[in-house]
C-alpha cells in the first residue's frame, strides 16, 4: 500500500512532492513522474545516484549532468554526498539527495515514517479548525531551501560555507 499512498499523495492540491522506502532506495513522486535515490558506499565513501524514471521531480538534471562533467562521479553517476551538497547548496532543495535518503533509511527517529510528503508554501494538512486559530505557512516545513537553511556563525572561527545540521554540534565544540 505505500507506493499508491505515495502516488495517490501527490495528485492532492499542495503536495510538492512524496517520497518512500523501497527497499535500499528512496522513490521520489510527483504527479509528473518519479526518479529514485540509490546509496552506495566504495573505499569508506558514502556515495548517492539520483536516477530519474520519468520527469525530473527534484530538479537535478542539470546538477546531475554537472557534477558527470566535472568528472566527480564515478562510471555508474554516482557521486559522494559531499559532491552531491557541493553542487545543491544553493539548489531549490538544497542537499536533497542525501537528506531525502536518510530521512528514510536511517534512524534519526524512534518510528521512521513509511511515506514523508513535502507541501508547497502555503499549504498544510490537518485540523481545519487549527487554520482559525494560526496562521500556517506549511507544516513542519518543507523540503524547500527557505525551510531548508540557516545560518551558522561565530566572532572566533571560520565555518565551511555550507555546514549540514548533522555536521554543526561538533563544530561548536572546538
Amino acid at each position: 500500500d505505500v507506493p499508491d499512498v505515495a502516488n495517490a499523495l501527490v495528485e492532492l492540491e499542495g503536495v510538492d512532492f512524496s517520497i518512500y522506502g523501497d527497499g535500499e532506495e528512496v522513490s521520489v513522486q510527483v504527479h509528473t513522474g518519479d526518479a529514485r535515490i540509490e546509496r552506495k558506499q566504495h573505499n569508506g565513501q558514502v556515495l548517492y545516484r539520483y536516477v530519474t524514471t520519468e520527469g525530473d521531480p527534484l530538479d537535478l538534471a542539470a546538477i546531475r549532468q554537472s557534477v558527470r562533467e566535472a568528472g566527480a562521479a564515478d562510471d555508474q553517476d554516482f557521486a559522494s554526498d559531499q559532491t552531491w551538497l557541493e553542487h545543491t547548496a544553493s539548489h531549490i532543495y538544497p542537499d536533497a539527495v542525501r537528506n531525502l535518503y536518510v530521512s528514510l533509511q536511517s534512524h534519526r527517529v524512534k518510528h521512521t515514517a513509511d511515506v514523508l510528503v513535502s507541501f508547497r508554501d502555503g499549504y498544510y494538512y490537518g485540523w481545519s479548525p487549527f487554520a482559525r486559530m494560526v496562521h500556517l505557512a506549511a507544516t513542519h516545513g518543507n523540503a524547500l531551501s527557505p525551510s531548508s537553511n540557516a545560518f551558522l556563525m561565530s566572532t572566533h572561527r571560520t565555518f565551511p560555507e555550507y555546514v549540514r545540521a548533522d555536521d554543526a554540534q561538533p563544530l561548536l565544540r572546538s
